[in-house]
């Protein structure tokens, strides 16, 4: 899915809504991105604003998350400091729940987590209760819920806005600003910078935490699989959701991303490249997560289970800087981990707010050159729509969107669009895009995954996920069933833009849905003489032909005054030669002729009265000699194929596009897919690729071209255009035929 997502916004130059002019159906799917990733952009956020907060606290002389101090007002009456030989009684009853729960016990005492209630024997209960204390909360748990966050009871008990939280989420919204407002090259710097801290910082809290006593506890906890949850389906749909959400497949993001990489870019090696830093990325973060929790565990001589938090919130703001607060130096550790927690949640709103905004640009081209206030306008509406977030109850709300804007809301989107792809698109057709950007023929292995595999794997993680589905819960509190409900309706409206996008493509097209199913006109690569040299070679291999804009391939640059004739290379276009024809052919070699070339019906601001057109080669010979000639008298001949390349300059490919006029002057550096100077031939796809012979030619070439007023437009007749056969004679039918023509 990656490399797909990757190969497509390269290969079309697009975002995630002009790329689905592939399959113009589909185009809902787009929307869906840009309203997930708004979604995502609103809670990712927050957990910058937290960052802030605590980046701030660890400046201090004391960490306030070490002790129930006075200064922030805790409640000695809740709050605890865990040391050895201390344990809450919460703490012990989940101990017993994890020692009993795969025990049939149907008397005793009963305990419960979350929702599940077991019982345990009468005997091991009084012995792990005896020395609880009554304190509920450790004294990181506290700081963050009841100093930090001032959680309110539930999600209907709004309170009044933290001041703290709106000018941390005001702030980071102002940074986004700044850092998108001057388009993707600007972010792209700052990329670089920003994308590459996190890394060293974790490599040396990495360093830091393997290297203390009871380590090993916690990195055992990785390393060591525990097999019977790993051959359960609820784990394969977790990891499957993780990867969907942790690599940003379906949310466009990668898809704008690769938009603005070259046409000759090695994708395949950079696919490689990102999953496998993506898996060591994640392998890098836990393994510096439980080498600390497992060496508080080992030193207060507790399990892991009771350090490891339920909620994502808890281990990055609970967890962590509770067990790093504990080693030497605690203030720049900590200071270096949420330092590198913002990075990271700063690098991802960029990136998903230039997608949002790509978004909006393509859908609006129009308004391009007011990105800058399209930019800020945006993020003063999604900060004053983030500020429910700022308030007490703002933890439920970050839950709420976690849960149905999260990795399960891109699973079912990734799958509608490999759906899309593979069947609407069609994967032949996105085999043949690959092999023209790379000069080499896909493996079969590519179309079995995206029809076949990849499908399954993600339709089996929703329904897992719809057979496990699990109310949404904050710790121990349970949200009302409205909660649900009002998440289910909202996913379900979200998803009803691709039938509605759909009808709206179906209407624009007359509603003939033999041409609404087809690619729209503008799909290809951006550059003209890439994009007419793509359609040369689809008529070639005779997919659909789409309907050309620009039929001019090559148009030699700046001609000289004095001449006022010019050489023009044409896309051509095949035609069948008909059975009868074939069959009064002499030719031996058959299967060539079945396809020829001829011209495009239109032609703008050209007068071709009185040309020979020279035909490329359809096998050994000219396709010329495959065909009788046509009645009528012959025009003058000219150079062939050959001579006129050697005659025309070939500058250096452009950085982008030149299209000045509808009969634009284009500077490709040569003139197909043969042309293709693309590092792919060559390296990692050598073994997924076949070399494809490059002797398949797709153009026409007229060399004394009038350069008439530009705007008119000439049809040819349709008579087949032919070649001088050089003294050749080809048959003798073929010379009586032209006997007869000249009588």
């Amino acid at each position: 899915m990656y490399y797909l997502e990757l190969f497509t916004g390269q290969f079309s130059n697009s975002g995630s809504m002009t790329v689905w002019a592939s399959f113009p159906l589909s185009r809902g799917i787009g929307v869906i991105m840009c309203i997930g990733c708004f979604c995502m952009s609103l809670y990712i956020n927050m957990y910058v604003a937290y960052s802030m907060i605590y980046m701030y606290h660890s400046l201090g002389a004391r960490l306030p998350w070490n002790g129930c101090y006075d200064w922030w007002q805790a409640d000695t009456t809740v709050c605890y400091i865990r040391k050895a030989g201390v344990t809450t009684c919460k703490a012990a009853s989940l101990r017993l729940y994890h020692r009993y729960k795969n025990r049939n016990i149907t008397f005793g005492v009963s305990v419960n987590s979350s929702d599940k209630i077991i019982f345990v024997p009468h005997r091991a209960y009084s012995q792990e209760m005896a020395k609880c204390v009554n304190a509920t909360k450790s004294a990181a748990e506290h700081f963050f819920w009841d100093r930090v966050l001032e959680t309110s009871r539930g999600i209907g008990d709004l309170k009044p806005m933290k001041l703290d939280l709106t000018i941390s989420s005001f702030i980071v919204w102002l940074q986004i600003y700044v850092l998108t407002s001057r388009g993707m090259r600007c972010t792209g710097k700052v990329l670089l910078l920003t994308a590459t801290c996190p890394y060293i910082m974790f490599l040396a809290m990495l360093m830091r935490g393997v290297s203390l006593d009871g380590a090993n506890v916690g990195v055992s906890v990785i390393f060591i699989p525990n097999w019977r949850s790993i051959f359960t389906l609820e784990c394969w749909r977790m990891a499957i959701e993780h990867s969907v959400l942790s690599l940003g497949i379906a949310t466009g993001c990668v898809i704008v991303l690769a938009s603005h990489s070259d046409f000759y870019n090695d994708v395949f090696q950079d696919s490689c490249f990102i999953v496998l830093l993506n898996f060591v990325w994640g392998l890098m973060t836990s393994t510096a997560f439980f080498s600390v929790i497992g060496s508080v565990a080992a030193n207060l001589n507790i399990s892991i289970a009771e350090l490891y938090p339920e909620e994502m919130l808890s281990m990055a703001f609970v967890s962590y800087p509770e067990a790093i607060g504990r080693q030497a130096y605690p203030q720049m550790w900590t200071m270096i981990f949420f330092v590198a927690l913002f990075l990271m949640g700063l690098n991802i709103s960029m990136i998903l707010i230039q997608t949002i905004m790509s978004g909006i640009l393509e859908q609006f081209p129009d308004y391009r050159e007011f990105r800058n206030e399209l930019t800020l306008l945006f993020c003063i509406v999604a900060f004053l729509i983030g500020l429910p977030l700022c308030t007490p109850a703002g933890p439920y709300f970050v839950k709420f969107l976690e849960t149905y804007f999260g990795a399960p809301f891109f699973v079912v989107a990734a799958l509608l669009e490999v759906l899309s792809y593979s069947w609407g698109y069609d994967s032949r057709r996105l085999l043949f895009d690959l092999e023209f950007m790379f000069t080499m023929t896909p493996s079969i292995l590519y179309k079995i995954l995206w029809s076949f595999m990849t499908p399954l794997l993600l339709f089996l993680a929703i329904v897992v996920h719809i057979i496990h589905f699990e109310y949404t819960t904050l710790g121990s509190y349970k949200f009302p069933l409205y909660c649900d409900l009002i998440g289910f309706l909202l996913v379900v409206v979200v998803y009803c833009q691709v039938p509605l996008w759909a009808i709206s493509w179906v209407r624009d097209q007359g509603f003939k849905f033999d041409e609404a199913i087809h690619p729209a006109f503008t799909w290809g690569p951006e550059d003209p003489a890439l994009f007419n040299a793509y359609q040369a070679r689809l008529r070639n291999r005779g997919f659909v032909p789409m309907h050309s804009r620009f039929p001019v391939r090559f148009v030699v640059p700046e001609p000289s005054a004095k001449s006022k004739t010019m050489p023009v290379i044409f896309a051509a276009e095949p035609v069948r030669v008909p059975y009868a024809e074939r069959r009064r052919s002499s030719v031996i070699e058959q299967g060539p002729s079945e396809r020829v070339w001829t011209l495009p019906p239109d032609l703008p601001a050209l007068d071709l009265s009185n040309l020979t057109i020279p035909l490329p080669k359809a096998g050994p010979r000219p396709v010329a000699h495959y065909l009788p000639p046509p009645p009528g008298p012959r025009g003058p001949a000219i150079q062939t194929v050959p001579a006129i390349l050697q005659r025309i300059p070939a500058p250096p490919r452009p950085q982008g596009p030149q299209v000045r006029s509808f009969l634009p002057t284009l500077f490709p550096n040569s003139l197909g897919p043969q042309f293709s100077q693309s590092p792919m031939r060559y390296g990692l796809l050598g073994r997924l690729f076949q070399r494809r012979p490059l002797g398949d030619p797709d153009e026409v070439v007229l060399a004394n071209i009038p350069m008439g007023s530009p705007g008119s437009t000439v049809r040819l007749g349709p008579a087949y255009p032919q070649q001088p056969h050089d003294g050749h004679s080809t048959s003798s039918e073929h010379s009586s035929s032209s006997k007869k023509t000249k009588k």
